[in-house]
C-alpha cells in the first residue's frame, strides 16, 4: 500500500500508509507506521512457523514414550 495524503483531525495535511492507517503530519511518521506494520507481519509468519515445529516435536516425543 502507498503513502498517500489525508487530512489531519485539527485541519492541515498529513500522510498514511495505506486505507485505514493514522494520518500523521510528516511523511516520516507514515513511514514509521508502514515499517511497523510491515515487521509485525514479518514477525508473525516466523511465529506461527515456530509455533507449528514446536507441535510436531511434542507429538513426536509423546509417540516415543
Amino acid at each position: 500500500m502507498p503513502i498517500q495524503r489525508c487530512k489531519l483531525p485539527g485541519g492541515g495535511s498529513g500522510f498514511r500508509w495505506g486505507e485505514n492507517g493514522k494520518c500523521y503530519p510528516n511523511r516520516s511518521g507514515a513511514l514509521k507506521q508502514m515499517r511497523a506494520i510491515k515487521y509485525s507481519q514479518e514477525h508473525a509468519s516466523e511465529k506461527n512457523i515456530l509455533e507449528k515445529v514446536g507441535d510436531v516435536l511434542k507429538e513426536q516425543n509423546k509417540e516415543n514414550k
